[in-house]
């Protein structure tokens, strides 16, 4: 697998790997989230865990979480995903960033994914089981347009995930299509790295914490 080459600075790398998983076909990426979630289930730190957090995959392209999702909820295990909206509508403990804020909410059925922020399915702010004790997350599903081998990442570049992690022991893995792995990307002092990061075909193994 020939990993993606992307040049200048994050914000003109995260347009040009955005811009690339637009490109790629639905059929492909539908077929690479089914690998990339064998992938995951087959972890020994997945198959420990006992409190998952996962993002929602939304739109562009993004790998499909909705399955990962269903197998841990039939697997009994607990899970959590994230609940952005304004600031002040968003309970304490929550990630702030400017005006708006993420929190996490358990979830027991994907039906629960009835409400809709910026694009991306959440649970109802009304009816949400926030997560006030974020250290009993053991594992995190950290989205993302671009990784590379080392664990690096180009998110969204809102900071939500960076500041967040910050906060938690819990392992982290990102997903990624093949086709967006580059091959090496720029990290500053803030970015966090993810200890594994799936493709559908390889298993990366991060840089040490």
């Amino acid at each position: 697998m020939q990993s993606a080459e992307y040049t200048a600075n994050k914000d003109e790398i995260r347009q040009q790997a955005l811009d690339r998983r637009r490109t790629l076909p639905p059929h492909h990426v539908a077929a690479s989230s089914r690998a990339i979630a064998e992938r995951v289930l087959a972890l020994p730190i997945y198959k420990q865990a006992r409190c998952l957090h996962i993002y929602v995959s939304g739109k562009d392209n993004e790998v499909d979480t909705l399955s990962l999702i269903e197998c841990s909820l039939q697997a009994g295990k607990e899970v959590v995903v994230p609940l952005i909206g304004r600031s002040e509508t968003i309970p304490k403990p929550h990630t702030r960033v400017k005006t708006h804020a993420m929190a996490h909410a358990q979830i027991h059925h994907v039906d629960e994914l009835d409400d809709e922020y910026w694009g991306i399915r959440q649970p109802s702010l009304h009816a949400a089981r926030f997560l006030n004790a974020w250290e009993h997350i053991d594992l995190v599903i950290v989205p993302g347009i671009s990784f590379d081998p080392h664990g690096n990442r180009i998110g969204y570049g809102a900071g939500y995930y960076d500041r967040f992690l910050t906060q938690l022991r819990a392992r982290r893995i990102g997903l990624c299509c093949d086709a967006l792995i580059g091959a090496a990307l720029p990290c500053q002092d803030h970015d966090i790295r993810m200890d594994l990061v799936i493709s559908e075909t390889t298993t990366y193994q991060g840089e040490p914490r």
